[in-house]
């Protein structure tokens, strides 16, 4: 949990430029999601931590292939 916290957070960090060349990724959503994690660790539903290793992450890494940072 804590690389998908460094994730989202390195997803902050990226430019405006970058972010509006992928408007299919939801950057907000997976601002929140740090929050979450950060914040409200002791309520984590392990559950939805798996199905966003096991589904979202392989789209979002499909998505930001090719980018050039």
């Amino acid at each position: 949990m804590r690389e998908l916290q460094e994730l989202a957070e390195s997803t902050k960090r990226l430019s405006d430029e970058i972010k509006e060349a992928r408007p299919e990724i939801p950057w907000s959503a997976i601002a929140g999601f740090r929050n979450i994690l950060v914040h409200d660790y002791l309520g984590v539903n392990l559950k939805q931590v798996w199905n966003i290793v096991q589904v979202d992450i392989p789209v979002l890494y499909q998505a930001l292939k090719g980018i050039s940072l």
